[in-house]
């Protein structure tokens, strides 16, 4: 995101970067791109970097800790940070309280210098816009400006008198309620068995079924049980401000109802005292611009330019906040946009079916849809509105919300979405689409992800070879910039691991063992995020979500397509170009797929009428009656005769409409099908896939997301065009040799994984391959098997290997191994609880003759746990940080003897085991966390432990009964020599 975040370009930024390359220039020279292309591969701008959420935990911040925090991101490819400051006693006690006080001046103070510390290192920072990670509140929002929710008393009368009494007030919240409304309601006679449920939460429906799925047993009840709209009368004006109502009451059986709103009582989370409070209004522009004003101007006016360049935009984290309904303003915006008055439908608030169950169902629908509307203008694209008269940007987390999703993800300038390692990433994979798909229909580059987020399975386990293929899932998802969720800040040197945040998320420290070690894997992280931002996405499908606000997207499952979700609101921008569907930002669909809930408005149904007509293909069932009380019932009439315009009277699996086609009851892969259009990828194996067009390129990545080596024929959509395979390992790229076409034009070809193995396959017009940047055949790219042949000769390295710790850890720290095994079974008992870096050492001989013709020689070290650091004759050959351990060392090698050194890092699981083992150092609880609330004395001095322990952490997660991990080089470690490529 570097340089993209400038003030100079934002008013530029959304209108130039975010198009695709070819609308960038005028008369873009495609050539000039390539070579712009191929550059950025290789050397990655620092815009393409990862990020880290920064975590500032329980104000435990130092100067000293800003510095080396940030110069260590610097030093392993970090491009900046996504500041929250958080308490985990809110969640877990045990964590004590620095010095300082959120958004005091000297909270202010290192915030100022966290800016200026970043800006001298050429990092980004973003920053939450509240304490904790929940929304937008503080203790500058009042609960008149905070969440509103209607309450509501009822008072049982008898009629044909007057009544003179005081009405209850109805509970509230926050030492803040106002009065709605006062109705009279008669009837029913006999309690419905159908409710309405979650008053209080966004999902307002009825029990008989949500999103107006109306089933015609449930239709319709008995007169008995719902309220005629005559026997609902306004009495608002007959009660005082004091709640004394006089009001001479009809004959009957009367309900009085008092309906006011209150706070929700929803706070900002987890935050540290001085910093919680009130969630403001999500529903009137006021509330998010008094939280705005309240922290995030303040911190934009105390870092004065660099708002805009350093700091780069402001962020709305996760919706935890529970729901909203009200807003001081409803009736007046609900009689705008509904057309009608939301004040006699009150009482369905209250639990009660108005005229019939349909017509309270549409009600529920319209106050939903408002609630919606209200949220998406007033909240995310008023916030958006502030940070750009702000010089920054707007990040959000924009799902989870008391709205349409994918409308309020229109609004972002960053969409983030998140992504957890639990079940390969299963939980979330629905809302990446989404907002990939949001960020592709509004030009946005950018594709952020909170990244990685975990919960107790992680225990200091995760690493990047761990994280590798669950990373690659959501880069074919559309994911192009990771946020790794989570950097604890440690405000200590010499304290390790330091703090964390309990089992929550990676531990991504300067303090863990293989931090220096991430310099590749990052490097991989920003290769792929450069050329995931290049050009268009390529969707063969256009999957228009409902109009239901609280439908949440739900991906469609398709075999060699991909697609984008398109809400109603981008919808509107759709049009039909040479019988494609064109979106808002110019990209094209080839078939219109309709998700709905059984439901559909008039003008939605006229637009997908009119873009049929005019050539587009759609696939779908038809609506089975519209939603919402507006123009209702004639809106049924109209939506039915549209129906039938469409499907016909007559169930028919393809049906021509006007210049288009209507598709029912079959596969989008069949319809695609029918219409012509092949897969754009497809493969044997479990092979998955993203594809972006780049001027006349077309650009591939494919990734085997599985630990186990696989070889797969891949077959690409792509018709006179010849591959190149680009590595973003290593950064190179060569021509590949070995494809065939298939029977329909596609190109196939034989590609072998590795575990976890992922690459770009990139397709350019033969006049464009540039022979000087293909990499020399006598290169191995291992990921094609069919591109070498098989090793020619290799020969295990035999012991006797010299292994040597660090010398102040134990008094033998050098071992001579006569074979290699994991430290946990070395003869010194120390060492089995051992963690940090070990160096072996020996001499390896290259026999006369292997350099010869062009052969190639290969340090294959087997088995590591878990990194390694290569020095080969004195000089550093590299870092391997996931399997295969391999690493071609021709040009550090001589024929005869060579010196060898492998310096080969573990995780912290073992030597926190072992520290079990020793003497407390520190009071703890039976779960891990510190009794005391400050820190130890010894700590804060930064002094040894006195009791001998290595690892101090503000939360254990380990036990001296638990199992240690293999640790160490495991080998076999084997020299092999290759011959030259197969052209």
């Amino acid at each position: 995101m570097k340089r993209l975040f400038s003030k100079i370009i934002l008013s530029i930024l959304l209108i130039i970067f975010s198009l695709p390359l070819s609308a960038q220039q005028k008369a873009p020279d495609k050539n000039r791109n390539f070579v712009r292309l191929r550059n950025g591969f290789e050397t990655p701008p620092a815009s393409a970097r990862p990020w880290v959420y920064w975590f500032w935990v329980n104000n435990n911040v130092t100067r000293k800790g800003i510095t080396a925090d940030l110069e260590a991101m610097q030093r392993v490819g970090i491009g900046g940070v996504l500041i929250m400051d958080v308490n985990l006693k809110v969640i877990q006690d045990g964590t004590p309280v620095g010095q300082y006080r959120f958004m005091d001046n000297q909270w202010k103070d290192l915030f100022l210098f966290a800016v200026k510390e970043a800006k001298r290192l050429d990092l980004e920072v973003i920053m939450a816009n509240d304490a904790g990670w929940t929304g937008s509140g503080g203790p500058w929002i009042k609960p008149e400006d905070a969440m509103q929710t209607v309450v509501f008393s009822e008072t049982p009368i008898t009629g044909d008198h007057e009544i003179n009494q005081i009405l209850p007030s109805p509970p509230s919240k926050g030492d803040f309620y106002r009065d709605i409304a006062v109705l009279a309601v008669n009837g029913p006679e006999k309690s419905s068995g159908v409710k309405i449920e979650n008053l209080a939460m966004k999902a307002l429906f009825s029990k008989s079924g949500i999103f107006n799925q109306f089933s015609p047993q449930k239709d319709t009840l008995p007169e008995k049980e719902a309220v005629k709209h005559e026997n609902i009368i306004d009495i608002s004006r007959m009660m005082d401000q004091n709640g004394h109502l006089k009001w001479k009451a009809p004959q009957g059986n009367w309900t009085i109802i008092r309906f006011g709103h209150t706070f929700t009582g929803a706070t900002n989370k987890p935050s540290t005292p001085e910093s919680e409070g009130p969630e403001c209004d999500k529903l009137s522009k006021t509330g998010i611009r008094k939280n705005f004003n309240g922290m995030m101007k303040n911190l934009v006016k105390l870092v004065g330019p660099d708002a805009g360049n350093t700091l780069v935009a402001a962020h709305i984290d996760s919706w935890e906040v529970g729901a909203q309904n009200w807003t001081r303003n409803m009736p007046q915006e609900f009689k705008k946009r509904r057309g009608y008055d939301i004040v006699p439908w009150l009482p369905v608030l209250s639990g009660k079916i108005i005229g019939n169950l349909p017509e309270t169902e549409r009600f529920l629908w319209d106050f939903r849809k408002t609630i919606s509307e209200l949220m998406v203008e007033n909240y995310v694209a008023e916030m958006r509105e502030l940070c750009h008269k702000n010089g920054m940007l707007f990040s959000m987390e924009p799902y989870n919300t008391i709205g349409n999703d994918l409308d309020a993800a229109n609004y972002p300038d960053l969409p983030m979405s998140e992504f957890w390692t639990k079940n390969g990433g299963d939980w979330y994979s629905d809302k990446v689409k989404g907002i990939a798909s949001a960020a592709h229909l509004n030009n946005r580059q950018v594709v952020s992800a909170e990244s990685f987020t975990c919960a107790e399975e992680e225990k200091w386990l995760q690493h990047p070879a761990t994280m590798k293929s669950v990373g690659d899932r959501f880069f074919c998802d559309g994911v192009n910039q990771f946020v790794i969720h989570r950097y604890a800040m440690q405000p200590w040197i010499n304290i390790k691991p330091g703090i964390s945040m309990g089992p929550f998320g990676v531990h991504y420290e300067r303090t863990q063992t293989w931090w220096e070690y991430t310099l590749p894997w990052h490097t991989y992280l920003a290769r792929c995020q450069f050329m995931l931002r290049q050009g268009i996405f390529v969707s063969d499908i256009l999957n228009l979500q409902p109009e239901e606000s609280i439908y949440r997207y739900k991906k469609l499952k398709l075999e060699g397509y991909d697609f984008d979700a398109c809400s109603p609101d981008a919808f509107k921008h759709v049009k039909t170009e040479s019988g494609m569907l064109v979106d808002g930002s110019g990209n094209r669909h080839r078939l219109l797929v309709l998700t709905h809930t059984g439901t559909m408005s008039v003008p939605m149904l006229e637009k997908i009428r009119d873009l049929v007509v005019q050539g587009a293909s759609m696939l779908g069932d038809p609506p089975l009656s519209t939603p919402g009380l507006t123009d209702y019932p004639m809106a049924d009439s109209s939506l039915k005769t549209l129906v039938n315009e469409l499907w016909g009277i007559q169930s028919e699996i393809e049906r021509n409409v006007g210049a288009g086609k209507v598709f029912r009851q079959v596969s989008p892969e069949e319809a695609l099908g029918r219409l012509g259009v092949t897969q754009d990828f497809v493969s044997d194996r479990k092979i998955r896939y993203i594809h972006r067009k780049i001027d006349d390129k077309e650009n591939y990545f494919i990734a085997n997301t599985s630990d186990s080596t696989v070889t797969a024929t891949c077959i690409f959509r792509v018709k006179g065009k010849r591959p190149e395979w680009w590595d973003p390992e290593t950064g190179r790229s060569r021509q590949i040799p070995n494809y065939r076409i298939t029977q329909n034009g596609s190109v196939s070809i034989r590609i072998s994984f590795s575990p976890s193995g992922s690459g770009f396959v990139v397709f350019s017009p033969e006049k464009d391959l540039d022979s000087r940047k293909i990499t020399s055949k006598n290169e191995d790219i291992k990921c094609f098997e069919s591109f070498c042949r098989s090793f020619i000769n290799t020969t295990e390295v035999k012991g006797p290997w010299t292994l040597q710790f660090p010398g102040n850890y134990c008094d033998s720290s050098r071992i001579e191994l006569n074979e290699l095994k994991s430290w946990t079974f070395l003869p010194v008992k120390k060492l089995n609880y051992y963690s940090g870096t070990a160096t072996y050492s020996k001499s390896i001989t290259i026999p006369a003759g292997s350099l010869r013709n062009g052969s190639r020689i290969y340090l294959d070290l087997g088995v590591v746990r878990e990194m390694a650091k290569l020095f080969v004759n004195g000089k550093e050959a590299g870092i391997l940080w996931k399997p295969p351990y391999s690493m071609d060392i021709t040009n550090f090698i001589h024929e005869g003897e060579n010196s060898l050194k492998i310096d080969v890092v573990n995780l912290w699981v073992n030597r926190q085991i072992g520290d079990e083992f020793l003497p407390e150092d520190s009071e703890r609880k039976p779960n891990g966390t510190l009794k005391s609330d400050v820190w130890p004395d010894w700590v804060l001095r930064e002094s040894p432990s006195p009791t001998g322990r290595y690892s101090f952490t503000s939360w254990r997660l380990w036990k001296k009964e638990d199992n240690l991990q293999e640790s160490g080089l495991l080998g076999p470690v084997c020299i092999k020599q290759s011959t030259t490529y197969d052209e």
